[in-house]
């Protein structure tokens, strides 16, 4: 089963998660996470939420290739070869 991804705003992070589209992000304190947890188990949420896990699937499925894993690790070593 797919699971709601809930995640503190940290820096980076809106780089691998978009707020609603595919995780919820929220402030650091424990207040934000209670509301999250609220709303993700709210049953009028329930498709909303559904789409979110399916999204955030979708985005792990096309990204997370051991392609492109590949190709940024070689983006890393051609940055760090210039930079001499």
């Amino acid at each position: 089963a797919r699971r709601l991804i809930i995640v503190p705003d940290a820096t980076g992070i809106s780089e691998l998660i978009s707020h609603q589209e595919t995780g919820l992000i929220v402030a650091n304190n424990p207040e934000s996470y209670v509301e999250a947890i609220q709303w993700a188990l709210d049953p009028s949420n329930a498709e909303k939420a559904d789409q979110i896990c399916e999204e955030a699937h979708n985005v792990v499925l096309s990204k997370c290739t051991l392609e492109s894993h590949i190709s940024r690790l070689l983006n890393i070593m051609d940055e760090a070869i210039s930079a001499d």
